[in-house]
């Protein structure tokens, strides 16, 4: 209920501040330019940001005064993330229009000296930064109210957003300068000389500029995480700054294996005689910037490693491995199945390779196999090491990203096979039904063939690799299993722990569970347990038998919130003693595969439809495979 009441009030503040706000900007730009909205209408402009703030104001005002009243009235409203979220974007609302109406103002103004441009840019950045300063006051007021960040998960994703801004601007601005520098020293025509000069529509004053505003941008935001990071073990913690630093890195190391590509493959149209397509200086500008760019967040990130604490979670950073070796392999395959078409074609078709399509298929299909290949390699090792690691191994095998690479190759190459031996059948039905000549039947079958063996070798050695994964994780389970001694306590008439026992041992054959018939026998048991299974009731009185055994227990622990007697448990749902039965038995499974016992809640109908619709995309994607291959598209 609460958090309705202040989406509420800080909705309405957000549209009534902004729309506020643009209505004074634009009615103090007509008033001193009137030529700056265009012509015609003025009058009707004038009317309609005077209605707006003689309207909103109000409306604004009455509704920050609330969320200004709730914050003083309860810690809760004043530390809740829909305030921060709100501060923040409204300092993010702010801080973008000033930005832009800053390079406006630098680019338009000072180098063409347009004065319209020059008060209008000052317009709003003079009113944006009053919201700005404002909302920023805010912000700290509450941090000192508080003696700490209300929702510093927000804080992080709005310095994050701007950085990332800033990484951007910057990117460009370098991209467009090397490009220019390239053309330059290539002997294009240019227009202008120094800061003024442009060539191919890019503007050296323009570039530098953006580089500068996105250089403070960039710094202003990143220095300030660099500093939270330093200073709070929390920080060092946050999932956030890893995820984007790996997002960077994963991008730039996109965009490089796609310039690399490009400019390995024009390479080989020169080598091959095929005319010159393309420009050096489209491909080469990104390829270095995104190389610094990847080696600064590299360099930052094994920086982050070492400052966090080994034990911490790794998941962000598998993501990322099993991402980029996807990609690569992806790349690889792709490449490796042109280059085989090309071979196949220049066999049946008269000429061999003195065809220029086919050479530019085999320029751009070696490029990528060139360019792919290391990229999956590298992190491939690294996945490699991870799993062979004794500290990280189990962990490493389990990882949801090594299970969804390996299994997506797994899928890709069934749906390749699956594909490929439809139309081999296809096509000697056709032939057989005098539908078809022989005349392009054998390369038609041999590119299918040779799909059929490049998905052939992925599913081999995917599969393998599962099936070393399933042999590891049963290995490591019925070790466990043959060490592990079970005890199973019921706090009623014992029909719950004979249900739960015999769960166990139909799920586990080797593990041989005790049920203990009364306290004293429990204590003996207990003693020697690896782990003990018991409703909380039979454990809430420590001072009874057999609780105290429990407590005092080194076992592995666990607890079955069962409801009783004026006893309700808040946020569980309420379950039959045969769901107890089931989620105990998935934690004891837990438990054997070295995981952490965590709730796995039964699909709802938004994972079913989400499901289906994968199901359908899935369905479309072996239609489409098959239906070219049949008829010769690749």
């Amino acid at each position: 209920m609460e958090s309705v009441k202040r989406w509420y009030v800080f909705l309405t503040s957000a549209v009534g501040l902004h729309a506020v706000a643009w209505a004074v900007i634009t009615l103090l730009r007509r008033l001193a330019a009137p030529g700056i909205g265009g012509p015609g209408g003025n009058a009707q402009v004038l009317a309609l940001q005077i209605s707006i703030i003689v309207i909103g104001l109000p409306v604004y005002l009455i509704h920050w005064r609330w969320a200004q009243k709730l914050a003083t009235e309860a810690r809760e409203d004043r530390e809740s993330i829909i305030r921060s979220l709100y501060l923040h974007a409204t300092l993010a609302g702010s801080l973008g229009p000033i930005v832009a109406n800053l390079y406006t103002l630098v680019t338009r103004g000072a180098l063409r000296g347009e004065n319209t441009y020059v008060l209008s840019s000052l317009l709003a950045i003079g009113v944006m930064a009053v919201v700005f300063v404002y909302h920023f006051r805010v912000l700290a007021d509450d941090k000192t109210a508080l003696g700490r960040e209300g929702a510093p998960v927000i804080r992080r994703l709005y310095q994050l957003g701007f950085s990332a801004a800033g990484l951007i601007m910057m990117f460009v601005a370098a991209d467009n300068l090397l490009r220019l520098l390239m053309l330059l020293l290539g002997g294009s025509n240019w227009i202008g000389r120094g800061l003024g000069l442009s060539i191919a529509g890019i503007s050296a004053f323009n570039e530098v500029v953006r580089l500068l505003i996105g250089l403070g941008l960039w710094l202003a935001f990143w220095r300030a995480l660099q500093s939270h990071f330093a200073a709070s073990p929390e920080e060092q913690s946050a999932v956030e700054r890893k995820l984007y630093l790996y997002l960077v890195i994963l991008l730039t190391t996109v965009g490089a294996i796609g310039n690399a590509t490009a400019l390995f493959a024009g390479f080989l149209r020169r080598l091959l005689d095929l005319p010159p397509e393309g420009a050096l200086e489209n491909v080469l500008p990104p390829l270095i910037v995104s190389g610094v760019v990847w080696a600064y967040h590299a360099y930052v990130l094994r920086k982050y490693d070492r400052a966090v604490s080994p034990q911490e979670d790794q998941r962000v950073r598998r993501i990322y491995i099993y991402l980029v070796a996807a990609i690569g392999l992806a790349a690889f395959v792709g490449g490796l199945a042109t280059d085989l078409t090309v071979l196949i074609n220049s066999l049946v078709r008269s000429g061999g390779l003195n065809n220029n399509a086919l050479k530019e298929q085999l320029a751009w299909g070696t490029a990528a196999i060139v360019a792919g290949l290391p990229t999956w390699l590298l992190p491939w090792r690294t996945a490699l090491a991870d799993t062979a690691d004794a500290a990280t191994a189990g962990e490493g095998r389990r990882s949801l990203a090594r299970r969804i690479y390996l299994y997506f190759y797994l899928f890709a190459g069934v749906m390749t096979i699956l594909g490929t031996l439809i139309t081999i059948v296809f096509q000697l039905l056709l032939l057989l039904f005098g539908e078809r000549t022989a005349a392009l039947l054998v390369r038609d079958l041999a590119l299918a063939v040779s799909y059929a063996l490049i998905a052939g070798g992925l599913l081999y050695y995917h599969g393998g690799l599962v099936r070393a994964d399933d042999r590891e994780r049963k290995r490591q389970m019925a070790e466990r299993l043959g060490a592990l001694k079970v005890v199973v306590l019921d706090g009623g008439d014992g029909s719950l722990a004979a249900a739960l026992a015999a769960a166990l041992k139909a799920e586990f054959p080797g593990l041989d569970p005790q049920t203990p018939a009364n306290p004293a026998e429990a204590a003996g048991l207990i003693q020697n347990a690896g782990l003990v299974i018991a409703p909380w009731s039979a454990v809430a009185d420590a001072n009874r038998q057999p609780a105290e055994a429990v407590m005092e227990s080194p076992a592995r622990k666990l607890l079955l919130p069962l409801p009783g007697e004026r006893l309700d448990w808040v946020g569980l749902e309420p379950r039959n003693q045969g769901a107890w039965v089931r989620h105990t038995v998935n934690a004891v499974k837990q438990v054997l595969s070295g995981e952490e016992v965590a709730h796995k809640r039964p699909l709802g109908c938004a994972a079913y439809f989400l499901i289906a619709i994968g199901l359908l995309i899935a369905f479309n994607i072996l239609v489409s495979l098959i239906q070219a291959l049949s008829y010769g598209i690749f």
